[in-house]
Protein backbone atom coordinates (compact mmCIF):
# COMPACT_ATOMS: atom_id res chain seq x y z
CA UNK A 1 0.00 0.00 0.00
CA UNK A 2 1.23 3.49 -0.85
CA UNK A 3 1.28 5.48 2.41
CA UNK A 4 3.12 8.66 3.40
CA UNK A 5 6.55 8.40 4.96
CA UNK A 6 5.78 11.34 7.26
CA UNK A 7 2.40 12.87 8.06
CA UNK A 8 1.92 15.28 10.97
CA UNK A 9 -0.79 17.93 11.12
CA UNK A 10 -1.45 20.21 14.10
CA UNK A 11 -3.93 23.01 14.71
CA UNK A 12 -3.60 25.09 17.86
CA UNK A 13 -4.94 28.30 19.32
CA UNK A 14 -2.99 28.85 22.55
CA UNK A 15 0.57 27.71 23.28
CA UNK A 16 0.77 25.76 26.54
CA UNK A 17 -2.71 24.34 26.06
CA UNK A 18 -3.34 20.74 25.03
CA UNK A 19 -4.02 20.66 21.30
CA UNK A 20 -4.98 17.98 18.75
CA UNK A 21 -2.37 16.42 16.48
CA UNK A 22 -2.92 14.00 13.60
CA UNK A 23 -0.08 11.83 12.40
CA UNK A 24 0.87 8.63 10.57
CA UNK A 25 2.41 5.97 12.82
CA UNK A 26 4.41 3.93 10.32
CA UNK A 27 5.41 1.36 12.96
CA UNK A 28 1.81 0.42 13.76
CA UNK A 29 0.48 1.37 10.30
CA UNK A 30 -2.14 3.62 11.87
CA UNK A 31 -3.33 7.14 11.29
CA UNK A 32 -3.69 8.51 14.80
CA UNK A 33 -5.20 11.59 16.32
CA UNK A 34 -4.28 12.48 19.87
CA UNK A 35 -3.24 15.44 21.92
CA UNK A 36 0.00 17.25 22.58
CA UNK A 37 0.97 20.36 24.52
CA UNK A 38 2.84 23.15 22.77
CA UNK A 39 5.39 25.42 24.44
CA UNK A 40 5.88 28.95 23.15
CA UNK A 41 5.29 29.93 19.54
CA UNK A 42 7.34 27.08 18.04
CA UNK A 43 5.02 24.17 17.12
CA UNK A 44 8.01 21.78 17.08
CA UNK A 45 8.46 22.29 20.84
CA UNK A 46 5.77 19.98 22.18
CA UNK A 47 5.18 17.08 24.50
CA UNK A 48 4.96 13.53 23.14
CA UNK A 49 1.56 12.42 21.91
CA UNK A 50 -0.85 11.44 24.64
CA UNK A 51 -4.47 10.40 24.91
CA UNK A 52 -5.01 8.91 21.46
CA UNK A 53 -8.56 9.81 20.47
CA UNK A 54 -8.78 7.99 17.15
CA UNK A 55 -6.58 5.34 15.51
CA UNK A 56 -7.58 4.14 12.05
CA UNK A 57 -6.03 2.15 9.23
CA UNK A 58 -7.16 3.76 5.97
CA UNK A 59 -7.31 1.30 3.08
CA UNK A 60 -5.42 1.71 -0.21
CA UNK A 61 -8.41 3.44 -1.84
CA UNK A 62 -8.62 6.05 0.96
CA UNK A 63 -4.87 6.78 0.77
CA UNK A 64 -5.01 7.05 -3.04
CA UNK A 65 -7.91 9.51 -2.77
CA UNK A 66 -6.05 11.57 -0.15
CA UNK A 67 -2.87 11.62 -2.25
CA UNK A 68 -4.87 12.73 -5.29
CA UNK A 69 -6.56 15.51 -3.29
CA UNK A 70 -3.24 16.74 -1.86
CA UNK A 71 -2.00 17.14 -5.43
CA UNK A 72 -5.28 18.66 -6.68
CA UNK A 73 -5.36 21.20 -3.83
CA UNK A 74 -1.79 22.27 -4.54
CA UNK A 75 -0.54 21.36 -1.06
CA UNK A 76 2.93 20.54 -2.44
CA UNK A 77 3.13 24.18 -3.61
CA UNK A 78 2.14 25.83 -0.34
CA UNK A 79 4.50 28.47 1.04
CA UNK A 80 6.73 27.58 4.00
CA UNK A 81 5.22 30.26 6.29
CA UNK A 82 1.88 32.02 6.51
CA UNK A 83 1.51 34.97 8.88
CA UNK A 84 -1.07 37.66 9.49
CA UNK A 85 1.06 40.52 10.79
CA UNK A 86 -2.05 42.42 11.96
CA UNK A 87 -2.71 39.82 14.67
CA UNK A 88 -0.18 38.64 17.25
CA UNK A 89 -2.21 35.90 18.96
CA UNK A 90 -4.62 33.43 17.52
CA UNK A 91 -4.84 30.25 15.53
CA UNK A 92 -1.80 28.37 14.34
CA UNK A 93 -1.16 25.23 12.34
CA UNK A 94 1.70 23.07 11.13
CA UNK A 95 1.98 20.45 8.37
CA UNK A 96 4.86 18.05 7.80
CA UNK A 97 4.15 15.69 4.90
CA UNK A 98 6.47 13.43 2.94
CA UNK A 99 5.24 11.04 0.29
CA UNK A 100 7.79 9.35 -1.93
CA UNK A 101 10.16 12.04 -3.17
CA UNK A 102 7.78 14.91 -2.37
CA UNK A 103 7.96 16.73 0.95
CA UNK A 104 6.52 19.87 2.46
CA UNK A 105 6.98 21.47 5.86
CA UNK A 106 4.91 24.57 6.44
CA UNK A 107 3.09 26.42 9.18
CA UNK A 108 1.10 29.55 9.84
CA UNK A 109 -0.26 31.88 12.47
CA UNK A 110 -3.62 33.55 11.72
CA UNK A 111 -3.08 32.94 8.02
CA UNK A 112 -3.82 29.96 5.79
CA UNK A 113 -3.20 28.76 2.24
CA UNK A 114 -6.09 29.16 -0.18
CA UNK A 115 -7.26 25.54 0.03
CA UNK A 116 -6.58 25.00 3.74
CA UNK A 117 -10.16 24.15 4.75
CA UNK A 118 -10.48 21.70 1.86
CA UNK A 119 -7.25 20.02 3.02
CA UNK A 120 -8.57 19.76 6.59
CA UNK A 121 -11.73 18.18 5.20
CA UNK A 122 -9.60 15.55 3.42
CA UNK A 123 -7.72 14.81 6.65
CA UNK A 124 -11.08 14.37 8.38
CA UNK A 125 -12.19 11.99 5.63
CA UNK A 126 -9.18 9.76 6.33
CA UNK A 127 -10.37 9.51 9.93
CA UNK A 128 -13.91 8.76 8.80
CA UNK A 129 -15.17 11.98 10.38
CA UNK A 130 -17.36 14.66 8.87
CA UNK A 131 -15.33 17.45 10.46
CA UNK A 132 -11.90 17.75 12.02
CA UNK A 133 -10.67 20.65 14.11
CA UNK A 134 -11.14 23.61 11.83
CA UNK A 135 -10.72 27.09 13.20
CA UNK A 136 -12.86 29.68 11.44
Amino acid sequence: MNTPTIFEFIEFDTPGITTPISYWDDTNKQLQCGYTQLFGDDPTKRTPLSRIRIAVQPDAKAWAHFQEQVKKLGVWDWETEYFNEDQNNGVGWELNLQWGDQQIQCYGINSFPENYKAFVHEVSTLFGEKDHWVFE
